[in-house]
């Protein structure tokens, strides 16, 4: 074979190889491949009214109140369920997530209720909660983390509104079994 036919031939391969890098890389037709999108987060579900005539029915309001007040990030739907001064805790939450461009979604997925304590205008109540989560990119409405499962031990302490004849929430302590992220 003569040494023009053989450079030929290695041109032609040369030019073959590169195309089906080309192609395979996605560059063939000059366009890149669009990165996937994260999915977009389902829209928020307004809880039913609040049941606030016991205290355990005020606590199970409160925590669906304020899980729609975190999805929304508006934190005035929780406050019937919640005294004026714990619903301080509820505004800077919403805050926190508003100034990190996020709202959060969660849901309880089990609520196992240890201990409850009602005396005259006050009752405690002790639990187990655990819940699943993620955050949502408030500027693109898309889910920005994975879902995450955690596991509270919570203390609540509730009080009668005397003026409205209901109790709410007016204390909550929990404490995480393991990372919240």
């Amino acid at each position: 074979m003569n040494t023009s036919a053989t450079r030929l031939m290695l041109a032609a391969i040369a030019l073959v190889l590169v195309g089906t890098t080309l192609t395979l890389a996605g560059c063939s037709s000059g366009r890149q491949t669009p990165a996937q999108q994260p999915p977009q987060a389902t829209p928020a579900t307004e809880p039913d009214a609040p049941e606030l005539g016991t205290p355990e029915d005020a606590m199970r309001s409160y925590l669906a109140w304020s899980s729609y007040a975190y999805r929304l990030l508006e934190s005035d739907v929780s406050s019937p369920t919640a005294s004026p001064e714990h619903q301080v805790r509820v505004d800077s939450y919403v805050e926190l997530n508003r100034q990190k461009g996020q709202a959060i979604e969660q849901q309880l997925t089990n609520l196992d209720i240890k201990d409850s304590d009602k005396k005259g205008s006050t009752a405690t109540i002790v639990a187990v909660e655990t819940w699943r989560y993620r955050y949502i990119d408030t500027s693109t409405g898309a889910y920005k983390s994975p879902e995450y499962t955690v596991v509270y031990d919570t203390t609540y302490t509730l009080k009668r509104d005397a003026k409205r004849k209901v109790w709410v929430v007016d204390n909550v302590k929990a404490q995480p079994r393991g990372e919240v992220k």
